[in-house]
């Protein structure tokens, strides 16, 4: 089997980004109740979204690194086989918050939740990172991120299927399918 160049998105892919952003404009009294990713059916949220990232990069401690994972611990462990067997990258594009820097959040809280990996970049251009570094494999769940990744020539670009990205094709519903996808490649 030949090492592949992969890409992994973290919020939305791997942590659960919308529970922990709702759960935040609950607690400032901006919604009345919050949800998971999973249940979100739009990319936008119609809320005042920048009361929250005041409040996160304000007053909030490390809060990428609270965010709860969408992934189990099978996921986990296929995760950490494809690390072991391909040069997998984990790019996340993420917004500093009061802490650590947000590459330094992110690489925590990979390593909390089992994985081990030094190859972590938080960028707002991941087209660009991937292109960079040669990428293959890619999974993502913004749909401006899809579109941006395949136009730069990424061959095999797949979303983390929600709601707010069904229109995408190809689609994984979990890491274990994205996983076989690249090792079978």
């Amino acid at each position: 089997m030949s090492r592949k160049r992969v890409a992994i998105d973290i919020d939305g892919v791997m942590a659960d980004f919308c529970g922990g952003f709702t759960e935040v404009a609950v607690s400032l009294g901006i919604i009345p109740h919050g949800w998971k990713t999973s249940q979100q059916v739009k990319w936008d949220f119609d809320f005042p979204v920048h009361k929250v990232w005041e409040e996160l990069s304000g007053n909030r401690m490390n809060w990428w690194m609270r965010l709860m994972p969408l992934v189990n611990d099978e996921e986990i462990d296929i995760i950490n086989d494809l690390i072991r067997n391909h040069d997998v990258f984990f790019v996340t594009n993420r917004t500093p918050v009061r802490g650590l820097a947000s590459n330094d959040q992110t690489r925590l809280w990979l390593e909390g939740i089992g994985l081990r990996t030094e190859r972590v970049f938080v960028t707002d251009d991941k087209a660009y990172v991937c292109k960079l570094f040669n990428i293959e494999y890619v999974l993502e769940d913004k749909p401006a991120n899809l579109q941006a990744i395949e136009e730069a020539g990424i061959p095999h670009v797949y979303a983390r299927r929600w709601d707010y990205n069904k229109q995408w094709e190809p689609y994984v519903e979990n890491l274990v399918e994205f996983c076989e996808i690249v090792d079978k490649g």
